[in-house]
């Protein structure tokens, strides 16, 4: 019994791992910007940590990863060759706070249906 409730315990404080999307709740907003992928923000923010993937790969690589950043605005675009027909991922950390968008870039190479998760 004392090995379950060590597990337990464990889980709450740790959460569900790397990819909690408790973690990253609030919904962020993005643009493309010819091969840029742009994140809203606003003057005196800034940029500490970002991560982008896609679900070529099932989302386990990042094909655009930074942490431990201090980009301000307006500096808070990611060169990302984004593919068409994609599902993509991205978290980031803007004032510190953790948002999360997910996004298609359609057949034309726009940004279709930002998926607010709530």
């Amino acid at each position: 019994m004392k090995k379950y409730s060590y597990f337990l315990v464990m889980f709450i404080i740790t959460g569900c791992g790397p990819g909690d999307r408790l973690v990253f709740r609030h919904p962020g907003e993005v643009r493309v910007v010819d091969q840029h992928l742009c994140i809203r923000s606003s003057p005196g923010d800034h940029l500490s940590y970002y991560s982008l993937s896609y679900s070529a790969d099932q989302y386990q690589n990042p094909l655009a990863y930074e942490d431990n950043i201090d980009r301000k605005f307006p500096d808070t675009c990611i060169v990302a060759d984004l593919k068409k027909t994609a599902d993509y991922n991205l978290l980031y950390i803007i004032n510190g706070i953790k948002y999360r968008v997910d996004f298609i870039i359609n057949e034309k190479g726009e940004l279709k249906n930002q998926k607010v998760i709530k």
